[in-house]
């Protein structure tokens, strides 16, 4: 959980042009959008939602925690962990 206290802590404003949060943890700056997690999970682009996921708020830190340190997380997958 330390991680996810490091991830809210150093967390940029959300960056409405690139639909993108950047944060550091442990010294290594994340920047993480749609994109990039559906990449990394071999998701398929939906091209027309019909909605937007801007002002659904913020992640859980249950949430941030599995995405950083769960088993498929950004810190495991880069070999950071």
């Amino acid at each position: 959980m330390e991680s996810v206290r490091e991830f809210y802590a150093n967390c940029d404003p959300f960056d409405l042009v690139e639909n993108s949060i950047t944060s550091k943890i442990r010294g290594q700056t994340f920047t993480l959008s749609s994109s990039i997690i559906r990449d990394l999970y071999g998701m398929l682009k939906v091209s027309n939602l019909g909605f937007s996921f801007k002002g659904i708020g913020t992640p859980s830190k249950t949430q941030i925690n599995d995405l950083f340190i769960g088993p498929n997380g950004l810190l495991i997958h880069k070999g950071y962990m």
